[in-house]
């Protein structure tokens, strides 16, 4: 009886040097204000990709002094290519070219400035709860371009704010 009551001592002697549990503090982290991801606050857009051209094309339409901020994308090519994406402004992209969505910081639609994708090849980027690309420039369009006419395909889930 007396061994339990101080293995029983014991418990409480370590319980009592445990610190207690702060409270989570949900709007900061270590002092300071959290800035909510565009995707989880924005309503998503779900756009289906099906692309077979090399052509560079308009897939999402910018809007006034909003960003577009893709939330993840999926794509798989049927056959060996690059692939880019395009933040840009004019029909197709075509007036100012600001940049690549795949990192590559230039003022060049080239597709080499994209993704490798192999033969039957793709990726996935993201799961839609933060943004993995933005546009480089508010009210830019985001446009396709590959360096062939094999079908891609895939989606993208995006919000604009």
């Amino acid at each position: 009886m007396r061994r339990a009551a101080f293995v029983i001592f014991g418990l409480f002697l370590i319980l009592a040097l445990v610190p207690a549990q702060q409270p989570i503090n949900t709007s900061q982290i270590a002092g300071s204000a959290l800035v909510a991801n565009p995707c989880q606050t924005a309503t998503i857009n779900y756009l289906p990709i099906s692309e077979a051209t090399s052509s560079l094309t308009t897939i999402i339409t910018g809007t006034t002094s909003l960003h577009t901020y893709v939330c993840s994308i999926f794509l798989i090519s049927a056959t060996a290519q690059n692939i880019n994406l395009i933040s840009a402004t004019g029909t197709n992209c075509g007036t100012t070219i600001h940049g690549s969505l795949f990192g590559t910081n230039t003022s060049s639609a080239a597709a080499a400035n994209g993704a490798n994708l192999a033969a039957n090849g793709g990726f996935t980027l993201g799961n839609g709860a933060a943004a993995v690309m933005r546009d480089n420039t508010a009210a830019d369009n985001i446009c396709y371009s590959s360096s062939g006419s094999g079908q891609v395909s895939g989606s993208i889930t995006y919000v604009q704010q």
